[in-house]
């Protein structure tokens, strides 16, 4: 594999084919499991709508300087890369529908371990779909694992809306870029 520049536009994708089924292999997300239909800031309204059927993902990237980056200018360069998902599930009301509201945690909770899984295996976001390399050595994110971000219940009053409960993942990975020296 030799990429001449770096495209956060592959990584995304590749790293979001995984998780709406679209890049399978082993250990897949099943497809329809969840959504990308998230937005990094929404607000609670918009985001509890978009999380309704099933749990809706967002991706934030960050690029850094590799600890044995050799010295430069040479070729290849490497950038650690650090990947944040964010899972959202809506919960429903926890006064009336306890169990429901239980539900929607533990299925959170066991999408999470399918995740870390997801990205462990080689080759898998070495390229999207369409076979656009995304330069991520050896195609493998290592999940640093995971936290809850968010846990706020359902207004008990009845108003519109609902509760939400995000976890929020952490991947590490490297890209390496082979630029022509000139």
């Amino acid at each position: 594999m030799t990429i001449s520049a770096l495209s956060d536009v592959a990584i995304r994708t590749a790293i979001s084919e995984v998780l709406v089924g679209t890049i399978q292999g082993v250990r897949p997300i099943p497809a329809g499991a969840l959504s990308a239909d998230g937005i990094i800031g929404a607000p609670a309204q918009l985001t509890s709508q978009r999380a309704m059927v099933v749990p809706t993902f967002t991706i934030a990237t960050a690029y850094g300087p590799h600890p044995d980056q050799p010295q430069q200018p040479t070729v290849p360069w490497f950038f650690l890369l650090t990947v944040t998902i964010e899972l959202t599930s809506l919960l429903v009301s926890a006064v009336h529908e306890r169990l429901a509201y239980d539900a929607v945690k533990a299925l959170n909770n066991e999408g999470n371990s399918a995740l870390a899984g997801a990205f462990a295996w080689p080759a898998k976001v070495t390229t999207t779909s369409a076979g656009v390399e995304t330069g991520i050595v050896s195609g493998i994110l290592r999940s640093e694992g995971w936290t809850v971000a968010r846990d706020t219940p359902p207004p008990s009053d009845g108003t519109a809306g609902g509760g939400l409960f995000v976890t929020s993942h952490r991947f590490t990975g490297v890209v390496r870029i082979d630029r022509p020296v000139a």
